[in-house]
């Protein structure tokens, strides 16, 4: 039991850093677990360096601190390809990184957050970062040491006496050895363990001595078996190395290490294509719909999304609101009213009055009441009309009656003949009247 560090990735839309580091207790009961990880929060909060990783937020549910994360290299990871004879490191570059590290161990030993200086007593080069641009982080500080790892362990360390500042230095002198010759102290010889709890490092020093003599008096001092033959006052170490890095000369890179190495990543291998169906490839039933979540693929990875997620209280002002205080949405409402959003220059027309310019947004239709004793809803109801956003809606749609001329022959519909009226009689018989009155006189006249 102790504590996994994984990657967190924020969802879409999510406010920055997209990307953290959580490390969580493997077992949230792990009182000594939890202890490590507050005192981590504590000691990152109070380290204000940008070599060492920000920290954004302490989640006491489920016992996990964020910290900041970028794509780097690790220097194990350069150290590894350095070996296999794929990626140079050159002594300017070495010197530059040591240079850096010191800087930021002073700092961190100098602060206040714990009496006597935070020390990191882990120091490896799997806990050293690099950027592409060229920026150091140190992870561990505050953390949980573990055991001591051969080589990178000071001998007090190994025999569980004390920690303190100098302890710290040993490491860098391991580091520096590691670095400058590419050989990892105490690896391959008879007898490791026992070498390393003694200290005795004289084969590699001397190794060191006859490539670069200068550099090889700090890198022993830094290694000295007994803490107090080591640099007292970190200002001078940082001076001297200083000092035989202009000795040295050459020109540092850490951007084009960081490159070289990201180049020197294998390739991911690409996913085989899948195979072509025969033609006369025999129908198969279908299996019915599961009624269960789906279950995980094999090759799927879970990634912790604590800061969004809502088993997990941030105690920091940095850290995301609970989503779990949203109210979700009823999962069976009694009326569905769906929203629709109109343009303008649209035909359609829902809510507004006719002189209405602009987006409208309202209810699509209204479901009606349900009868007494009905259990059932009803479905909304379909809108079949569309009336234009620019007329009354009392009157006709445009397009749907035709104005008709004064003098234009309406014509009547068929059925029934209707009564004749008075006036309709009347003019009738003046007329036969005048008829006849005509057909006398013709007779008379012409007879």
């Amino acid at each position: 039991m102790g504590t996994s560090v994984y990657r967190a990735v924020r969802p879409a839309g999510s406010r920055d850093p997209r990307e953290v580091r959580i490390r969580i207790a493997d077992d949230p009961a792990d009182e000594r677990a939890a202890a490590w990880i507050r005192h981590e929060y504590d000691v990152l909060r109070a380290l204000d360096d940008p070599r060492v990783p920000a920290v954004h937020g302490y989640y006491a549910s489920q016992v996990a601190v964020a910290l900041g994360h970028t794509e780097a290299i690790t220097l194990r990871e350069a150290l590894d390809v350095r070996a296999e004879g794929r990626v140079p490191i050159d002594v300017a570059t070495s010197l530059d990184l040591l240079v850096e590290l010191v800087q930021a161990l002073r700092h961190a030993h100098g602060s206040n957050v714990i009496e006597g200086g935070v020390v990191h007593s882990a120091l490896r080069p799997e806990l050293i970062e690099v950027d592409r641009d060229g920026r150091i982080r140190i992870y561990g500080f505050g953390a949980d040491p573990g055991p001591a790892i051969r080589g990178y362990a000071a001998p007090e360390l190994e025999a569980a006496a004390f920690v303190d500042p100098r302890t710290d230095q040993w490491a860098l002198g391991a580091l520096a050895i590691e670095l400058v010759l590419g050989q990892r102290l105490y690896a391959g010889i008879p007898n490791a363990d026992a070498e390393a709890r003694a200290g005795r490092v004289g084969a590699w020093v001397d190794r060191l001595e006859r490539r670069f003599p200068s550099l090889a008096r700090v890198v022993g001092r830094l290694l000295a078996p007994a803490a107090g033959d080591r640099y007292a006052d970190e200002g001078e170490l940082l001076r001297e190395l200083l000092e035989v890095s202009r000795t040295l000369g050459g020109r540092a890179d850490r951007t084009g290490l960081v490159a070289r190495v990201i180049a020197a990543r294998p390739m991911p291998e690409p996913e085989p294509e899948p195979e072509p169906e025969p033609e006369n490839k025999p129908t198969v039933a279908a299996d019915p719909a599961p009624t269960g979540p789906p279950a995980l693929p094999p090759s799927a990875t879970l990634v912790p999304e604590p800061a969004d997620a809502p088993s997990v209280t941030p105690t920091s002002s940095d850290a995301v609101p609970d989503p779990a205080a949203v109210p979700p949405a009823s999962a069976s409402p009694a009326v569905v009213a769906s929203e629709v959003t109109v343009e303008p220059d649209s035909t359609a027309f829902f809510g507004s009055s006719p002189e209405q310019d602009g987006t409208v947004s309202g209810p699509a239709a209204t479901a009606p009441t349900p009868a007494a004793g009905s259990t059932s809803v009803p479905e909304e109801e379909e809108i079949t009309e569309v009336v234009s956003p620019r007329q009354d809606p009392t009157e006709p749609a445009l397009g749907q009656v035709d104005p008709i001329a004064d003098d234009a022959e309406v014509p009547r519909s068929g059925g029934e003949p209707l009564p004749w009226s008075p006036l309709e009689l009347l003019a009738l018989s003046l007329a036969g009247l005048l008829a006849v009155i005509g057909l006398v006189f013709m007779v008379w006249r012409f007879g």
